[in-house]
C-alpha cells in the first residue's frame, strides 16, 4: 500500500464517519471510535436509510 492509497483510504473512513456521524446523532467522533467492522455495519445499514428516505 503506497503512502497516496492510505491517505485516500483514511479520506474515505473519515468522510463515511462525518455521514454516519450526521444520520445517527453520534458525530464522527463516535463513528471513528468504532471498529472497522461495525463502522463498515453502521454505514451499510444508513445507507439502505438513507436511500429508503430519498424513493
Amino acid at each position: 500500500m503506497t503512502r497516496g492509497d492510505w491517505e485516500r483510504c483514511r479520506s474515505e473512513l473519515e468522510e463515511a464517519a462525518i455521514v454516519l456521524g450526521m444520520v445517527t446523532k453520534g458525530g464522527p467522533q463516535w463513528a471513528l471510535s468504532l471498529p472497522l467492522s461495525q463502522l463498515y455495519r453502521h454505514c451499510r445499514q444508513a445507507e439502505k436509510i438513507i436511500k429508503r428516505q430519498n424513493t
